[in-house]
Protein backbone atom coordinates (compact mmCIF):
# COMPACT_ATOMS: atom_id res chain seq x y z
CA UNK A 1 0.00 0.00 0.00
CA UNK A 2 2.82 2.59 0.95
CA UNK A 3 4.34 1.86 -2.32
CA UNK A 4 1.35 2.21 -4.65
CA UNK A 5 0.81 5.98 -2.55
CA UNK A 6 3.37 7.59 -4.49
CA UNK A 7 2.20 6.15 -7.93
CA UNK A 8 -2.01 7.38 -7.43
CA UNK A 9 -0.27 10.86 -6.87
CA UNK A 10 2.07 10.78 -9.37
CA UNK A 11 -0.92 9.53 -12.08
CA UNK A 12 -3.25 11.69 -10.43
CA UNK A 13 -0.97 15.11 -11.14
CA UNK A 14 -0.71 13.89 -14.37
CA UNK A 15 -4.36 13.83 -15.12
CA UNK A 16 -4.71 16.99 -13.37
CA UNK A 17 -2.57 18.93 -15.71
CA UNK A 18 -3.26 17.10 -18.79
CA UNK A 19 -7.73 18.50 -17.63
CA UNK A 20 -5.89 21.86 -16.88
CA UNK A 21 -4.18 22.30 -20.23
CA UNK A 22 -7.57 21.08 -22.34
CA UNK A 23 -9.95 23.26 -20.00
CA UNK A 24 -7.73 26.16 -20.85
CA UNK A 25 -7.77 25.36 -24.61
CA UNK A 26 -11.26 25.02 -24.99
CA UNK A 27 -12.82 27.60 -22.72
CA UNK A 28 -10.00 30.26 -24.13
CA UNK A 29 -9.13 31.42 -20.89
CA UNK A 30 -6.73 34.33 -21.11
CA UNK A 31 -3.05 33.53 -19.77
CA UNK A 32 -2.93 36.57 -17.26
CA UNK A 33 -5.71 34.77 -15.47
CA UNK A 34 -4.43 31.08 -15.83
CA UNK A 35 -1.98 30.01 -17.65
CA UNK A 36 -1.66 26.58 -19.01
CA UNK A 37 0.67 24.30 -17.71
CA UNK A 38 2.90 24.17 -21.27
CA UNK A 39 3.04 27.85 -20.55
CA UNK A 40 4.51 27.32 -17.03
CA UNK A 41 6.67 24.56 -18.31
CA UNK A 42 7.99 27.07 -20.69
CA UNK A 43 8.47 29.45 -18.35
CA UNK A 44 10.54 27.13 -16.04
CA UNK A 45 13.20 26.05 -19.06
CA UNK A 46 13.14 29.77 -20.39
CA UNK A 47 14.31 30.91 -16.88
CA UNK A 48 15.85 28.05 -15.00
CA UNK A 49 18.87 29.12 -13.79
CA UNK A 50 17.47 32.30 -11.87
CA UNK A 51 14.74 30.31 -10.79
CA UNK A 52 17.77 27.99 -9.13
CA UNK A 53 19.64 30.48 -7.86
CA UNK A 54 17.07 31.80 -6.30
CA UNK A 55 15.54 28.53 -4.85
CA UNK A 56 18.60 28.41 -3.16
CA UNK A 57 19.15 31.44 -1.32
CA UNK A 58 14.99 30.49 0.17
CA UNK A 59 16.21 27.09 0.71
CA UNK A 60 19.25 28.09 3.02
CA UNK A 61 16.31 30.72 4.80
CA UNK A 62 14.27 27.66 5.24
CA UNK A 63 16.54 25.43 6.78
CA UNK A 64 18.18 28.01 9.00
CA UNK A 65 14.99 29.10 10.27
CA UNK A 66 13.88 25.50 11.31
CA UNK A 67 17.03 24.70 12.99
CA UNK A 68 16.91 27.24 15.19
CA UNK A 69 13.40 26.53 16.20
CA UNK A 70 14.14 22.87 16.75
CA UNK A 71 16.69 24.53 19.26
CA UNK A 72 15.25 27.19 20.88
CA UNK A 73 11.75 25.28 20.59
CA UNK A 74 12.66 22.18 22.78
CA UNK A 75 14.95 24.31 25.41
CA UNK A 76 11.76 25.70 26.13
CA UNK A 77 9.71 23.22 25.79
CA UNK A 78 11.53 20.95 28.43
CA UNK A 79 12.25 24.06 30.34
CA UNK A 80 8.14 24.69 30.53
CA UNK A 81 7.96 20.14 31.03
CA UNK A 82 9.97 20.84 34.22
CA UNK A 83 9.23 24.33 35.56
CA UNK A 84 5.41 24.95 36.42
CA UNK A 85 6.50 28.93 36.74
CA UNK A 86 7.20 29.24 32.98
CA UNK A 87 4.19 27.30 32.32
CA UNK A 88 1.78 29.98 33.86
CA UNK A 89 3.78 32.77 33.05
CA UNK A 90 6.16 31.99 29.93
CA UNK A 91 3.67 29.79 28.10
CA UNK A 92 0.56 32.19 27.88
CA UNK A 93 2.37 34.66 26.88
CA UNK A 94 4.64 32.48 24.10
CA UNK A 95 0.55 31.82 22.99
CA UNK A 96 -0.71 35.67 22.62
CA UNK A 97 2.64 36.30 20.67
CA UNK A 98 2.11 33.49 18.19
CA UNK A 99 -1.30 34.55 18.02
CA UNK A 100 -0.79 37.85 16.16
CA UNK A 101 -1.21 37.70 12.21
CA UNK A 102 2.72 37.51 10.82
CA UNK A 103 1.69 39.67 7.54
CA UNK A 104 1.30 42.04 10.86
CA UNK A 105 4.19 41.81 13.16
CA UNK A 106 6.80 41.12 9.87
CA UNK A 107 7.34 44.66 9.47
CA UNK A 108 8.40 45.83 13.09
CA UNK A 109 11.52 42.70 12.40
CA UNK A 110 12.30 44.73 9.32
CA UNK A 111 12.84 47.62 11.97
CA UNK A 112 14.54 45.56 14.89
CA UNK A 113 16.87 43.66 13.14
CA UNK A 114 17.26 45.43 9.58
CA UNK A 115 16.14 44.33 5.73
CA UNK A 116 17.06 41.43 4.10
CA UNK A 117 18.03 37.53 5.43
CA UNK A 118 18.00 38.89 9.02
CA UNK A 119 14.33 39.58 9.27
CA UNK A 120 13.46 37.52 6.75
CA UNK A 121 14.80 34.62 8.66
CA UNK A 122 13.06 35.79 12.38
CA UNK A 123 9.65 35.05 10.70
CA UNK A 124 10.68 32.01 9.54
CA UNK A 125 11.51 31.06 13.29
CA UNK A 126 8.46 32.56 14.45
CA UNK A 127 6.00 30.93 12.86
CA UNK A 128 8.18 27.17 12.57
CA UNK A 129 8.84 27.74 16.91
CA UNK A 130 5.41 27.10 18.15
CA UNK A 131 4.54 23.90 16.84
CA UNK A 132 7.90 22.59 18.19
CA UNK A 133 7.04 24.11 21.97
CA UNK A 134 4.15 22.38 21.85
CA UNK A 135 5.66 18.74 20.65
CA UNK A 136 8.17 18.94 22.94
CA UNK A 137 6.15 19.52 25.98
CA UNK A 138 3.69 17.39 24.81
CA UNK A 139 6.06 14.37 24.56
CA UNK A 140 8.26 15.04 27.54
CA UNK A 141 5.17 15.03 30.08
CA UNK A 142 2.52 12.31 28.55
CA UNK A 143 4.37 9.49 30.40
CA UNK A 144 3.38 6.20 31.09
CA UNK A 145 3.43 6.76 35.11
CA UNK A 146 4.28 2.90 35.75
CA UNK A 147 7.26 3.07 33.51
CA UNK A 148 8.04 6.72 35.69
CA UNK A 149 7.94 4.81 39.09
CA UNK A 150 9.94 2.16 38.08
CA UNK A 151 12.95 4.64 36.66
CA UNK A 152 12.25 6.12 40.08
CA UNK A 153 12.14 2.87 41.65
CA UNK A 154 15.73 1.85 40.84
CA UNK A 155 16.74 5.37 42.00
CA UNK A 156 17.25 6.85 38.27
CA UNK A 157 18.10 10.62 38.61
CA UNK A 158 15.87 13.08 36.54
CA UNK A 159 18.96 13.32 34.03
CA UNK A 160 18.35 9.78 33.33
CA UNK A 161 14.96 9.90 33.11
CA UNK A 162 14.71 12.55 30.80
CA UNK A 163 17.47 10.89 28.77
CA UNK A 164 16.52 7.48 28.50
CA UNK A 165 12.20 7.64 28.93
CA UNK A 166 11.26 11.32 28.42
CA UNK A 167 13.11 11.85 25.31
CA UNK A 168 12.58 9.17 23.70
CA UNK A 169 9.08 8.67 24.57
CA UNK A 170 8.70 12.57 22.75
CA UNK A 171 10.57 11.12 19.75
CA UNK A 172 6.95 10.75 17.97
CA UNK A 173 5.38 14.18 18.77
CA UNK A 174 8.84 16.25 18.07
CA UNK A 175 8.75 14.45 14.64
CA UNK A 176 4.50 15.40 14.27
CA UNK A 177 5.95 18.94 15.10
CA UNK A 178 9.05 19.01 12.68
CA UNK A 179 6.44 18.53 10.03
CA UNK A 180 4.45 21.68 10.91
CA UNK A 181 7.25 23.56 11.54
CA UNK A 182 9.19 23.01 8.11
CA UNK A 183 5.45 23.64 6.29
CA UNK A 184 5.75 26.90 8.08
CA UNK A 185 9.33 27.68 8.33
CA UNK A 186 8.68 27.94 4.18
CA UNK A 187 5.43 29.81 4.77
CA UNK A 188 7.39 32.37 6.83
CA UNK A 189 10.29 32.55 4.72
CA UNK A 190 8.49 33.34 1.57
CA UNK A 191 6.38 36.02 3.69
CA UNK A 192 9.68 37.79 5.00
CA UNK A 193 10.91 37.94 1.00
CA UNK A 194 7.63 39.32 0.18
CA UNK A 195 8.89 42.30 2.65
CA UNK A 196 12.04 42.45 2.90
CA UNK A 197 14.14 41.02 -0.18
CA UNK A 198 15.14 41.01 -3.39
CA UNK A 199 15.86 37.50 -3.54
CA UNK A 200 14.44 34.79 -3.19
CA UNK A 201 11.13 32.35 -4.79
CA UNK A 202 8.53 34.66 -2.89
CA UNK A 203 10.42 37.93 -4.11
CA UNK A 204 10.39 36.41 -7.87
CA UNK A 205 6.04 35.36 -7.03
CA UNK A 206 5.89 39.32 -6.22
CA UNK A 207 7.50 40.79 -8.97
CA UNK A 208 5.92 38.62 -11.62
CA UNK A 209 2.44 39.15 -10.21
CA UNK A 210 3.86 42.81 -10.17
CA UNK A 211 4.44 42.52 -14.04
CA UNK A 212 1.66 40.39 -14.46
CA UNK A 213 3.50 37.71 -15.67
CA UNK A 214 1.54 34.79 -14.45
CA UNK A 215 2.83 32.24 -15.75
CA UNK A 216 6.02 32.70 -14.47
CA UNK A 217 4.78 33.42 -11.08
CA UNK A 218 2.91 29.99 -11.48
CA UNK A 219 6.89 28.46 -12.18
CA UNK A 220 8.00 29.99 -9.30
CA UNK A 221 5.48 28.51 -7.25
CA UNK A 222 5.66 25.08 -8.61
CA UNK A 223 9.32 25.53 -7.41
CA UNK A 224 8.38 26.38 -4.28
CA UNK A 225 5.54 23.72 -3.58
CA UNK A 226 8.52 21.01 -4.87
CA UNK A 227 10.87 22.37 -2.30
CA UNK A 228 8.65 22.31 0.14
CA UNK A 229 7.82 18.37 -0.37
CA UNK A 230 11.10 17.83 -0.73
CA UNK A 231 11.56 19.23 2.92
CA UNK A 232 8.72 17.98 4.13
CA UNK A 233 9.95 14.45 2.58
CA UNK A 234 13.17 14.17 4.28
CA UNK A 235 11.69 14.92 7.71
CA UNK A 236 9.18 11.94 6.72
CA UNK A 237 12.50 9.50 5.85
CA UNK A 238 14.58 10.94 9.51
CA UNK A 239 11.46 9.75 11.43
CA UNK A 240 11.89 6.51 9.76
CA UNK A 241 15.32 6.07 10.08
CA UNK A 242 15.68 7.34 13.78
CA UNK A 243 12.24 6.15 15.17
CA UNK A 244 11.58 2.90 13.27
CA UNK A 245 9.68 1.13 16.38
CA UNK A 246 6.97 3.80 15.90
CA UNK A 247 3.21 2.09 15.42
CA UNK A 248 2.05 3.84 12.00
CA UNK A 249 -1.50 2.94 10.61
Amino acid sequence: MRIREPVIFTVFMFMLVIVWQMAVEIFNIPSFFLPPPSAIASELVNNLDTLLRNTYFTFLLIVEGFLLAVVFGFVLGVGIAYSWILRVTLYPLMVAIRSLPVVAIAPFFVIWVGYGSPSILLVSFFLAFFPIVIASISGLTKIDPNMLKLMRSFRASEWQILRKLRFKNALPYLFDGFKVSITLSVVGVVVGEFIASSSGVGYLVLVSNFSLNVPFAFASLLVLCILALTLYGSIVLLEKLLIPWRIRE
